[in-house]
Protein backbone atom coordinates (compact mmCIF):
# COMPACT_ATOMS: atom_id res chain seq x y z
CA UNK A 1 0.00 0.00 0.00
CA UNK A 2 1.22 3.71 -0.37
CA UNK A 3 2.38 5.53 2.67
CA UNK A 4 2.79 8.71 0.79
CA UNK A 5 0.75 10.90 -1.74
CA UNK A 6 -0.34 8.25 -4.62
CA UNK A 7 1.90 8.92 -7.32
CA UNK A 8 -0.72 6.55 -9.50
CA UNK A 9 -3.26 9.54 -8.51
CA UNK A 10 -1.44 12.21 -10.25
CA UNK A 11 -0.87 10.50 -13.32
CA UNK A 12 -4.76 9.88 -13.78
CA UNK A 13 -5.12 13.74 -13.02
CA UNK A 14 -2.29 14.96 -15.84
CA UNK A 15 -4.43 12.83 -18.31
CA UNK A 16 -7.41 14.73 -16.97
CA UNK A 17 -5.33 18.00 -17.36
CA UNK A 18 -3.98 16.41 -20.84
CA UNK A 19 -7.76 16.06 -21.96
CA UNK A 20 -9.22 19.65 -20.49
CA UNK A 21 -6.01 21.33 -22.55
CA UNK A 22 -7.39 19.94 -25.97
CA UNK A 23 -9.36 22.13 -28.17
CA UNK A 24 -13.23 22.35 -27.36
CA UNK A 25 -14.75 20.34 -30.29
CA UNK A 26 -12.30 17.81 -29.74
CA UNK A 27 -12.34 17.58 -25.71
CA UNK A 28 -14.52 14.57 -23.88
CA UNK A 29 -14.02 15.88 -20.29
CA UNK A 30 -13.55 19.71 -18.96
CA UNK A 31 -12.07 19.65 -15.96
CA UNK A 32 -10.49 22.91 -14.85
CA UNK A 33 -9.05 22.04 -11.32
CA UNK A 34 -6.78 19.45 -13.15
CA UNK A 35 -4.00 21.41 -13.62
CA UNK A 36 -3.95 23.31 -10.58
CA UNK A 37 -3.57 19.26 -8.37
CA UNK A 38 -0.51 18.79 -10.81
CA UNK A 39 3.04 19.08 -9.40
CA UNK A 40 4.68 22.14 -10.89
CA UNK A 41 6.94 20.24 -12.69
CA UNK A 42 4.47 18.32 -14.65
CA UNK A 43 2.33 21.65 -15.12
CA UNK A 44 4.56 23.11 -18.23
CA UNK A 45 4.09 19.27 -19.76
CA UNK A 46 -0.18 19.57 -20.45
CA UNK A 47 0.49 21.40 -23.35
CA UNK A 48 4.00 20.96 -24.71
CA UNK A 49 5.26 19.08 -27.72
CA UNK A 50 5.12 15.68 -26.00
CA UNK A 51 1.62 16.00 -25.31
CA UNK A 52 0.62 16.78 -28.64
CA UNK A 53 2.44 14.26 -29.87
CA UNK A 54 0.55 11.99 -27.62
CA UNK A 55 -2.68 13.99 -28.75
CA UNK A 56 -2.44 13.43 -32.06
CA UNK A 57 0.52 10.98 -33.04
CA UNK A 58 0.30 8.30 -30.63
CA UNK A 59 -3.70 8.35 -30.31
CA UNK A 60 -4.11 7.80 -33.92
CA UNK A 61 -1.92 4.42 -34.36
CA UNK A 62 -1.42 2.85 -30.90
CA UNK A 63 -4.13 1.35 -28.93
CA UNK A 64 -1.78 0.37 -26.35
CA UNK A 65 -0.21 3.48 -26.22
CA UNK A 66 -0.28 6.18 -23.68
CA UNK A 67 -1.96 8.28 -25.64
CA UNK A 68 -5.03 5.47 -25.50
CA UNK A 69 -4.63 4.96 -22.16
CA UNK A 70 -5.30 8.70 -21.56
CA UNK A 71 -8.05 8.26 -23.78
CA UNK A 72 -9.55 5.73 -21.74
CA UNK A 73 -9.09 7.78 -18.27
CA UNK A 74 -10.71 10.99 -19.97
CA UNK A 75 -13.84 8.85 -20.98
CA UNK A 76 -14.25 6.67 -17.89
CA UNK A 77 -14.16 10.04 -15.83
CA UNK A 78 -16.58 11.66 -18.08
CA UNK A 79 -19.32 8.62 -17.66
CA UNK A 80 -18.97 8.41 -14.21
CA UNK A 81 -19.64 12.25 -14.13
CA UNK A 82 -23.13 11.92 -16.47
CA UNK A 83 -23.81 9.43 -14.06
CA UNK A 84 -23.44 11.35 -10.92
CA UNK A 85 -25.42 14.44 -12.98
CA UNK A 86 -28.12 11.83 -13.67
CA UNK A 87 -28.10 10.47 -10.00
CA UNK A 88 -28.47 13.51 -7.77
CA UNK A 89 -31.18 14.63 -10.79
CA UNK A 90 -33.16 11.77 -9.72
CA UNK A 91 -33.37 12.07 -5.95
CA UNK A 92 -29.69 10.60 -4.47
CA UNK A 93 -28.84 11.87 -0.97
CA UNK A 94 -25.47 11.74 -0.76
CA UNK A 95 -22.19 10.55 -2.77
CA UNK A 96 -18.94 8.63 -1.39
CA UNK A 97 -15.77 8.57 -3.55
CA UNK A 98 -13.57 5.58 -2.61
CA UNK A 99 -9.86 6.60 -3.32
CA UNK A 100 -10.88 9.89 -4.74
CA UNK A 101 -7.26 10.64 -5.09
CA UNK A 102 -6.69 14.45 -7.13
CA UNK A 103 -10.69 13.88 -7.86
CA UNK A 104 -12.13 17.60 -8.44
CA UNK A 105 -16.27 16.81 -8.31
CA UNK A 106 -16.66 18.30 -5.53
CA UNK A 107 -15.61 21.34 -6.85
CA UNK A 108 -17.00 21.09 -10.02
CA UNK A 109 -20.52 19.85 -9.05
CA UNK A 110 -20.95 22.02 -6.10
CA UNK A 111 -24.11 23.47 -7.42
CA UNK A 112 -25.88 20.18 -8.58
CA UNK A 113 -25.23 18.66 -4.78
CA UNK A 114 -26.81 21.60 -3.66
CA UNK A 115 -25.77 20.56 -0.07
CA UNK A 116 -26.18 17.41 -0.29
CA UNK A 117 -23.26 15.67 1.72
CA UNK A 118 -19.95 14.24 -0.72
CA UNK A 119 -17.47 12.57 1.17
CA UNK A 120 -14.01 11.73 -0.23
CA UNK A 121 -12.27 8.62 1.35
CA UNK A 122 -8.32 8.14 0.37
CA UNK A 123 -5.52 7.32 2.44
CA UNK A 124 -4.52 10.26 4.91
CA UNK A 125 -1.28 11.38 3.03
CA UNK A 126 -2.93 12.12 -0.33
CA UNK A 127 -5.49 13.92 1.42
CA UNK A 128 -3.30 16.30 3.13
CA UNK A 129 -1.52 17.25 0.07
CA UNK A 130 -4.75 17.57 -1.94
CA UNK A 131 -6.00 19.63 0.81
CA UNK A 132 -2.53 21.68 0.70
CA UNK A 133 -3.12 22.08 -2.86
CA UNK A 134 -6.42 23.55 -3.13
CA UNK A 135 -5.95 26.10 -0.02
CA UNK A 136 -2.53 27.25 -2.03
CA UNK A 137 -3.80 27.14 -5.74
CA UNK A 138 -7.92 27.42 -5.75
CA UNK A 139 -8.45 29.26 -2.59
CA UNK A 140 -11.73 30.87 -3.68
CA UNK A 141 -13.15 27.62 -4.61
CA UNK A 142 -15.95 25.94 -2.65
CA UNK A 143 -15.30 22.30 -2.09
CA UNK A 144 -18.39 20.32 -0.96
CA UNK A 145 -15.94 17.65 0.13
CA UNK A 146 -15.87 16.07 3.48
CA UNK A 147 -12.48 13.92 3.75
CA UNK A 148 -12.33 11.03 5.65
CA UNK A 149 -8.49 10.19 5.64
CA UNK A 150 -8.67 5.53 6.09
CA UNK A 151 -5.68 4.12 6.57
CA UNK A 152 -6.92 0.36 4.77
CA UNK A 153 -4.04 -1.26 6.42
CA UNK A 154 -5.90 -0.59 9.90
CA UNK A 155 -9.13 0.02 9.50
CA UNK A 156 -12.28 -0.84 7.10
CA UNK A 157 -14.42 1.56 4.73
CA UNK A 158 -17.72 1.18 6.98
CA UNK A 159 -15.49 2.22 10.56
CA UNK A 160 -14.23 5.06 8.03
CA UNK A 161 -17.32 6.39 7.01
CA UNK A 162 -18.72 6.22 10.71
CA UNK A 163 -15.47 8.87 11.70
CA UNK A 164 -18.12 10.91 9.61
CA UNK A 165 -21.09 11.60 11.66
CA UNK A 166 -22.95 13.44 8.95
CA UNK A 167 -23.22 10.27 7.18
CA UNK A 168 -26.13 8.40 7.08
CA UNK A 169 -26.03 4.51 6.48
CA UNK A 170 -29.60 3.38 5.19
CA UNK A 171 -29.58 6.70 2.31
CA UNK A 172 -29.48 6.31 -1.04
CA UNK A 173 -26.14 7.04 -1.96
CA UNK A 174 -23.67 6.96 -4.76
CA UNK A 175 -20.41 5.43 -5.01
CA UNK A 176 -17.73 6.38 -7.50
CA UNK A 177 -14.91 3.65 -7.76
CA UNK A 178 -13.22 4.69 -10.05
CA UNK A 179 -9.07 3.29 -10.56
CA UNK A 180 -9.23 1.21 -8.04
CA UNK A 181 -10.37 -1.80 -8.25
CA UNK A 182 -7.90 -3.78 -10.39
CA UNK A 183 -4.75 -2.95 -8.16
CA UNK A 184 -6.93 -5.16 -5.44
CA UNK A 185 -7.23 -8.76 -4.71
CA UNK A 186 -10.87 -10.30 -5.54
CA UNK A 187 -11.42 -10.50 -1.66
CA UNK A 188 -10.77 -7.33 -1.11
CA UNK A 189 -13.30 -6.20 -3.82
CA UNK A 190 -16.02 -8.90 -2.55
CA UNK A 191 -15.22 -6.72 1.08
CA UNK A 192 -15.82 -3.50 -0.46
CA UNK A 193 -18.70 -4.27 -2.44
CA UNK A 194 -20.64 -6.11 0.35
CA UNK A 195 -20.02 -2.97 2.49
CA UNK A 196 -21.54 -0.55 -0.25
CA UNK A 197 -24.43 -2.65 -0.26
CA UNK A 198 -25.09 -2.58 3.22
CA UNK A 199 -24.83 0.90 3.66
CA UNK A 200 -26.70 2.29 0.75
CA UNK A 201 -30.15 2.12 0.62
CA UNK A 202 -32.15 0.50 -2.21
CA UNK A 203 -31.90 2.19 -5.34
CA UNK A 204 -28.25 3.21 -4.30
CA UNK A 205 -25.88 3.20 -7.13
CA UNK A 206 -21.79 2.26 -7.44
CA UNK A 207 -19.71 2.89 -10.72
CA UNK A 208 -16.31 1.32 -11.30
CA UNK A 209 -14.08 0.50 -13.67
CA UNK A 210 -12.80 -2.94 -14.41
CA UNK A 211 -9.48 -4.57 -16.06
CA UNK A 212 -10.38 -6.95 -18.77
CA UNK A 213 -7.56 -9.39 -18.91
CA UNK A 214 -7.29 -10.33 -22.95
CA UNK A 215 -7.74 -14.42 -22.95
CA UNK A 216 -5.22 -16.62 -25.07
CA UNK A 217 -2.22 -17.59 -25.73
CA UNK A 218 -1.50 -15.26 -28.66
CA UNK A 219 1.08 -12.79 -29.35
CA UNK A 220 -1.32 -9.68 -29.27
CA UNK A 221 -2.82 -11.11 -25.93
CA UNK A 222 0.38 -11.60 -24.19
CA UNK A 223 1.75 -8.39 -25.54
CA UNK A 224 -1.76 -6.83 -24.42
CA UNK A 225 -1.31 -8.42 -20.46
CA UNK A 226 2.31 -7.25 -20.52
CA UNK A 227 1.27 -3.65 -21.61
CA UNK A 228 -1.21 -3.45 -18.93
CA UNK A 229 1.33 -5.02 -16.38
CA UNK A 230 3.41 -1.73 -17.00
CA UNK A 231 0.88 0.12 -15.44
CA UNK A 232 1.55 -0.72 -12.18
CA UNK A 233 5.29 0.37 -12.36
CA UNK A 234 3.53 3.99 -11.38
CA UNK A 235 1.12 2.58 -8.88
CA UNK A 236 0.11 -1.40 -7.09
CA UNK A 237 0.42 -4.25 -9.76
CA UNK A 238 -2.80 -5.49 -11.40
CA UNK A 239 -4.15 -7.86 -9.95
CA UNK A 240 -8.03 -8.23 -10.75
CA UNK A 241 -9.74 -8.70 -13.83
CA UNK A 242 -13.12 -9.11 -15.12
CA UNK A 243 -14.54 -9.67 -18.40
CA UNK A 244 -17.50 -7.52 -19.28
CA UNK A 245 -19.88 -10.46 -19.87
CA UNK A 246 -18.92 -11.61 -16.36
CA UNK A 247 -19.59 -8.94 -14.42
CA UNK A 248 -24.09 -9.16 -14.14
CA UNK A 249 -22.81 -12.37 -12.61
CA UNK A 250 -20.44 -11.00 -9.85
CA UNK A 251 -22.00 -7.94 -9.23
CA UNK A 252 -25.41 -9.83 -8.71
CA UNK A 253 -23.42 -12.51 -6.17
CA UNK A 254 -23.13 -9.19 -3.56
CA UNK A 255 -26.68 -8.15 -4.10
CA UNK A 256 -26.15 -5.85 -7.06
CA UNK A 257 -28.53 -5.42 -9.93
CA UNK A 258 -25.87 -4.27 -13.31
CA UNK A 259 -28.10 -1.10 -14.55
CA UNK A 260 -24.94 -0.81 -17.62
CA UNK A 261 -21.76 -2.09 -18.74
CA UNK A 262 -19.70 -0.67 -21.31
CA UNK A 263 -16.36 -1.71 -22.50
CA UNK A 264 -13.73 1.15 -23.88
CA UNK A 265 -14.88 0.36 -27.76
CA UNK A 266 -18.51 1.44 -26.45
CA UNK A 267 -17.81 4.16 -24.16
CA UNK A 268 -15.82 5.65 -27.50
CA UNK A 269 -19.02 4.86 -29.45
CA UNK A 270 -21.25 6.57 -26.65
CA UNK A 271 -19.09 9.93 -26.76
CA UNK A 272 -18.21 9.91 -30.17
CA UNK A 273 -14.07 9.20 -29.79
CA UNK A 274 -14.24 6.44 -32.26
CA UNK A 275 -11.25 8.33 -34.40
CA UNK A 276 -8.99 8.16 -31.68
CA UNK A 277 -7.51 4.80 -30.24
CA UNK A 278 -9.22 3.58 -26.91
CA UNK A 279 -6.94 1.60 -24.62
CA UNK A 280 -9.09 -1.80 -25.81
CA UNK A 281 -9.22 -3.79 -22.21
CA UNK A 282 -11.46 -1.79 -20.10
CA UNK A 283 -14.82 -1.85 -19.02
CA UNK A 284 -17.01 0.30 -16.67
CA UNK A 285 -20.07 -0.80 -14.86
CA UNK A 286 -22.92 1.01 -13.29
CA UNK A 287 -24.10 -1.42 -10.50
CA UNK A 288 -27.88 -1.03 -8.33
CA UNK A 289 -28.96 -2.03 -5.10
Amino acid sequence: MPRGPSLTAEAVCFFRAIETARPEADRVLDDPYAERFLPKSWRPWVRSPVARMVQMGFNGRLALGPGALQGFVALRHRWMDDALVSFLAGGGEQVVVLGAGYDSRALRFAAALDGRPFYEVDFPATQRKKQALIAERVPEAKSAAIYLPIDFERESLAEGLAKAHTFEPGRKTFFVWEGVAMYLHKEAIAQTLDTVRTLGATGSEIVCDMWSAPPGASFEARLRRAGAALLGTIGEPLKFSLQPDEAPAFFASHGFETAEVLDSEALAERYRLTRRKIFPDNCVVRAVV
